[in-house]
């Protein structure tokens, strides 16, 4: 891809992307309200429930892919519309596709950076499984760093998975709880933000090495100009 492709499709990506971004942050609460009082995770299998799971899987994940911040949203309605069980494996698939799609996109349109391989971090995959279990750090970050860190896709592909699920099942867990109308206030009940400060508290873990690591480059670099001052 030619650089000038590359700030064509980018530029498209970016405006899609902000399109989603803004519309989620004015209207993403009012989506709980066109979910149905009744929650299909009551229903028998049929061929229009699994309809429903296809498209929940490709909505998800195409907010996934274009960065729009609505997953608690949507990981509150696998819960609820398909149970604990259900919800959480189509969330965690849409999210991985999603994350996925990202990754190969980045990786075509962006180039890779040297100071980025130069960070020798001992286990990528627990870094990354610890980023990924944190409720506040966003997701595309983490995906554009893998795309231009170039990490090995097997390696990326474990780490959203099992980083991902932990997080999902605390939304699904408590939405499938719930048996009438689902409303925003739900995202303050004690049992989810309960959940979410462990995640928050345990997914710090991830950034003490990679810090560590760029406080290490960061001396390091600073070392040869002093002496070459002195």
């Amino acid at each position: 891809m030619t650089g000038n492709a590359r700030k064509y499709v980018l530029s498209g990506y970016l405006a899609v992307a902000m399109a989603g971004i803004v519309s989620a942050l004015t209207s993403s609460h009012e989506l709980l309200v066109l979910l149905p009082p009744t929650a299909a995770q009551q229903q028998p299998l049929s061929w229009p429930l699994v309809l429903g799971m296809g498209i929940f899987i490709l909505l998800l994940a195409g907010t996934v892919f274009f960065s729009v911040p609505t997953n608690p949203l949507f990981y509150l309605a696998a819960g609820y519309l398909f149970g604990f069980v259900t919800g959480s494996v189509l969330a965690v698939m849409a999210t991985t596709l999603g994350s996925v799609a990202s990754l190969y996109f980045f990786r075509n349109t962006t180039s890779s950076q040297p100071v980025l391989q130069r960070l020798k971090v001992k286990n990528v995959f627990l870094m990354l499984v610890l980023m990924r279990c944190s409720p506040w750090l966003p997701s595309p970050l983490i995906n554009v760093f893998c795309a231009m860190a170039r990490v090995p896709f097997s390696t990326f592909l474990a780490s959203t998975v099992f980083g991902t699920l932990p997080l999902v099942c605390a939304y699904t867990l408590v939405a499938s709880r719930l048996r009438g109308p689902i409303t925003v206030s739900i995202l303050h009940s004690p049992e989810l933000l309960g959940a979410l400060t462990v995640f928050s508290v345990i997914s710090l873990a991830g950034f003490l090495q990679p810090l560590h690591v760029v406080i290490s480059h960061l001396r390091g670099s600073s070392i040869p100009a002093s002496k070459v001052a002195s």
